[in-house]
């Protein structure tokens, strides 16, 4: 007598509605391939000032060299700085951490105004926009959802 397949693994276990590794919300971690001109205006972009590279990301969301130079730009926040490598009894590190301290200092005092500035300039844009959201032209209305300009 034989007995039937059991089935009750599949009931309490679902399977996954797409394949593993799951690369709909994440990017793989190895190379992307990308044309040779994206790779060069990417590297004209993130050569660029601060400034100027941050209005372009913001101005340019779905070309192939603005999506290198804004993994680029994560890449670079994303990866740990190096350790000190000096000997921890050697009075030359001791003035390199007192220097570190100061500057982590700054830094951070930096990134304090800066999150400040980033609060106000959300703050007036919430502003400005709130009108939009309750317009009552509907082309107006679903132009703001869609966060896009309309055509012309």
């Amino acid at each position: 007598m034989t007995t039937a397949p059991s089935y009750d693994s599949a009931r309490t276990r679902p399977a996954p509605a797409f394949p593993l590794p799951d690369l709909t919300t994440s990017l793989p971690a190895g190379p992307v391939e990308t044309s040779p001109a994206a790779l060069a205006e990417a590297e004209r972009i993130t050569a660029s000032a601060p400034a100027e590279l941050f209005a372009c990301l913001l101005a340019d969301q779905e070309s192939e060299s603005a999506l290198i130079a804004a993994r680029r730009v994560l890449t670079a926040f994303l990866t740990p700085a190096p350790e000190d490598e000096a000997a921890p009894g050697d009075a030359s590190a001791a003035t390199a951490n007192t220097a570190a301290t100061a500057a982590d200092a700054d830094a951070e005092a930096e990134a304090d105004a800066v999150a400040a500035h980033v609060l106000a300039a959300r703050a007036d844009l919430a502003a400005a926009l709130a009108p939009l959201r309750d317009h009552d032209d509907p082309a107006i209305r679903a132009a703001v959802l869609r966060q896009r300009a309309p055509s012309p």
